[in-house]
């Protein structure tokens, strides 16, 4: 795939959000935040401000990039919704990134990528073939043998407890996922969609 133009990543499904522009693999602007009440109505503000200081406008983006969960349900759809929005309006592909992927994005495999939710409570995947889990960190079953785990604080906890080394994410999940998506090349008619390791509460 050529580079064109510039990609847009954003991530809504944590306790911070980020999003960030992307050209050749440089950031050109990126923005980390702790969200309010008002999740739905900072976002897009952000991506406009975010166009304004690298001096672009919404007709340079050549593609999108979004974090696809498991994390805030309702984040989740935010962001998902808003690429699927821009990237009808626009004309242009929109890639999903689950947050294993945008946590883990850069490190080297195998790696088993930790997601936080609340307490203890987190989810976990082996990469590059593992399938996702969900769980207490005291009842999830230790890895076989020692890998790296990447990720945050919960991925720190989850490395000491099962003495392996933690690693730090390379880069914000909104910059993760504009790196990726700016060499993904896109699915025909298959818009981002949310990935859930269980089902939202109702």
């Amino acid at each position: 795939m050529s580079h064109d133009g510039p990609v847009l990543g954003m991530d809504t499904s944590g306790e911070t959000c980020s999003a960030a522009l992307v050209l050749r693999g440089r950031i050109l602007t990126e923005r980390n935040y702790e969200p309010t009440a008002g999740r739905a109505e900072e976002l897009f503000p952000v991506l406009q401000d975010m166009l304004a200081m690298a001096g672009l406008v919404w007709k340079d983006v050549r593609t999108i990039g979004v974090v696809t969960g498991p994390g805030n349900f309702t984040g989740i759809r935010l962001a998902v919704a808003t690429a699927r929005g821009l990237a009808m309006s626009l004309s242009i592909p929109a890639t999903g990134i689950n947050s294993f992927a945008a946590a883990a994005f850069a490190v080297p495999r195998p790696c088993l990528a930790v997601i936080g939710v609340t307490g203890s409570h987190l989810y976990a995947m082996r990469l590059p073939d593992g399938e996702p889990v969900s769980g207490d960190l005291d009842r999830l079953q230790t890895p076989e043998r020692p890998i790296p785990v990447v990720g945050g604080e919960a991925a720190a906890a989850a490395a000491k407890k099962w003495k392996c080394e933690w690693r730090r994410p390379v880069c914000a999940p909104g910059a993760a996922a504009a790196k990726i998506a700016e060499t993904a090349e896109p699915v025909t008619f298959a818009p981002p969609v949310p990935f859930f390791v269980r089902p939202p509460l109702t």
